[in-house]
């Protein structure tokens, strides 16, 4: 195999040929089977010569193009909705709304969550004991989604406003 042509063959490291070699009798055939791993090549398109070399004395190289198209592996993506809420609770009361986290991406994905509340940023978040989320954590099929209670309890709460991220 070759990157650019048979002149100066390249080795091509993720394009495998089996048999790379052998001998076929007269009015035989025999079959090469070409394998492309395509575990650590970048979405794309990729463009090698197949070089058969062979002692025929009218045609000792044929050159097979073949091309390859590595597609991006099928990713999970998320949406969620609502994208805030506003509580307005008694003090001493509760009161509950629920978050939907969807699954957007390819076929036959599986997006993981984990939601967590933050006094603070996201990045480090700070425990919120006055809220609730249930479940905190889950596992959404493409094309499905989950719903995810958030439960604001103000027993322990002054009146104020209280501002909190979920994450």
């Amino acid at each position: 195999s070759s990157s650019s042509t048979c002149t100066n063959p390249a080795a091509v490291p993720w394009l495998g040929i089996a048999p790379a070699s052998g001998a076929i009798p007269a009015g035989g055939t025999a079959p090469a089977t070409l394998t492309v791993d395509a575990s650590t090549l970048a979405p794309g398109t990729y463009a090698v010569s197949v070089c058969v070399n062979s002692n025929d004395p009218t045609q000792p190289q044929i050159v097979v193009p073949l091309t390859a198209t590595v597609q991006a592996a099928p990713a999970p993506a998320v949406a969620v909705a609502p994208s805030q809420f506003t509580f307005s609770v008694m003090q001493g009361g509760t009161s509950s709304q629920n978050l939907t986290i969807s699954n957007v991406g390819d076929a036959g994905t599986t997006l993981s969550f984990a939601v967590v509340s933050s006094s603070s940023t996201c990045t480090n978040p700070v425990s919120v004991p006055w809220l609730g989320i249930s479940p905190v954590s889950g596992d959404v099929a493409a094309g499905s989604s989950e719903s995810v209670t958030l439960s604001v309890d103000a027993s322990a709460l002054t009146p104020n406003t209280y501002a909190v991220s979920v994450c």
